[in-house]
């Protein structure tokens, strides 16, 4: 009985297909234009973990130095999270930040801020445009 319900499930898979073959590909993974080109929106993604990523190591930076961010930088987070890339703009003041990260596609850059309060911001440069939200707030 168990090796009719195996012949069967196969073939409803050989007439369904398994995949393969003359497929079309659409949405984020679908190529448009020139091969390896990569989309605004991919590219503001990326932008988008890098300064995350930069947050988070600004944060770890500010614990070893009791809540400081006063001598941030690229150089010192990246020692703290090396696949921050160097595209990053980092600056440290003693109870805030400020990190930029530009997209490598148009004209948008991310921030995340931290102001003296500890009132923390992400904002984009270009609102509606790729990643950026029509609010100018990516997060």
């Amino acid at each position: 009985m168990k090796l009719a319900g195996l012949a069967a499930t196969l073939a409803v898979l050989a007439l369904a297909g398994c995949g393969g073959g003359n497929t079309s590909t659409t949405g984020a993974s679908g190529a448009s234009g020139a091969a390896g080109a990569e989309s605004q929106q991919t590219a503001d993604a990326k932008a988008k973990i890098a300064g995350l990523k930069a947050q988070t190591a600004m944060e770890v930076y500010a614990t070893d130095k009791n809540g400081s961010y006063v001598g941030a930088s690229l150089t010192a987070l990246q020692k703290i999270e090396p696949s921050i890339p160097d595209s990053v703009q980092v600056t440290g003041s003693g109870q805030g930040y400020n990190i930029t990260v530009p997209s490598s596609v148009g004209d948008n850059s991310f921030t995340a801020s931290r102001d003296a309060s500890g009132t923390t911001s992400f904002t984009c440069e270009v609102p509606g445009e790729g990643g950026c939200p029509a609010s100018g707030e990516w997060r």
